[in-house]
């Protein structure tokens, strides 16, 4: 999952890897525009931790991408909001 969700300034996002991977991952906002890239990094297999400054963004509702070897793993909704 994403917490805290919503979030004015970080979020930590946690998922699972079978493998060792090159991870990228992104933002998008509700119109599907990517607003922000994150990573591109090797992945490692298991439980991985992504910690996302979001404080540039303004306050809505995103879209964090994961893809590892180019097929997408994880996907979830963040809330941006002034807290």
């Amino acid at each position: 999952g994403i917490f805290p969700n919503p979030a004015s300034t970080d979020v930590v996002a946690l998922f699972y890897l079978d493998g060792d991977k090159q991870e990228e991952a992104y933002i998008y906002d509700m119109g599907g525009r990517m607003v922000k890239k994150i990573l591109n990094t090797k992945g490692k297999k298991g439980l991985n931790e992504l910690h996302v400054d979001i404080s540039p963004l303004t306050n809505g509702i995103y879209s964090l991408k994961v893809l590892a070897n180019g097929d997408e793993v994880y996907t979830k909704k963040i809330v941006k909001s002034g807290i």
